[in-house]
C-alpha cells in the first residue's frame, strides 16, 4: 500500500503562515551575494547586508540563532578573470544575530567576490 499526500501550501495551525522550522536539520538562513555590488540577488533569513571595507562584510539574520554555535558553509569564485580562486575566512565574527565573513585571493588580498554564497545551519532562537 502506497500512500501519497500531493499539496501547494502547508500552513501554521492557525492557517496564517508557513510551518516553523524548529529542531530539524534544514538550512535556517542563506544567501547569494554580488559582494562587488554590495547587495544580496536572493537570500532567505537575512535581513541586512553591511560592507565593513574589501572583502569584508557581515551578514544580520531575521531570525536569531539560539547560540552562536550554528554551522556555516561558503562558496566564492571570481568567474571570468583567470585569478586562482578564494577562499572564505569566518575570522571569528560569530553573533547569534548576524555574521562576519571575508574573501581573500589565494594570495592573502582581500577582494569583493561578485559570486558569494552561504547557508547556516542550527537552532532559531
Amino acid at each position: 500500500m502506497t500512500s501519497v499526500l500531493n499539496v501547494d501550501t502547508i500552513a501554521d495551525k492557525a492557517g496564517t503562515g508557513p510551518v516553523a522550522l524548529t529542531k530539524q536539520h534544514a538550512a535556517k538562513a542563506w544567501a547569494n551575494v554580488d559582494r562587488s555590488a554590495g547587495s544580496s540577488r536572493d537570500s532567505f533569513n537575512i535581513s541586512g547586508l553591511t560592507d565593513n571595507g574589501t572583502g569584508d562584510f557581515t551578514q544580520a539574520f531575521t531570525n536569531s540563532f539560539v547560540n552562536d554555535d550554528y554551522a556555516t558553509g561558503a562558496v566564492t569564485s571570481e568567474q571570468g578573470s583567470g585569478a586562482a580562486g578564494t577562499y572564505m575566512n569566518s575570522s571569528s565574527y560569530w553573533a547569534t544575530g548576524s555574521h562576519r565573513w571575508q574573501s581573500w585571493y589565494y594570495s592573502s588580498t582581500k577582494y569583493d567576490d561578485p559570486y558569494a554564497q552561504n547557508t547556516y545551519a542550527g537552532d532559531l532562537a
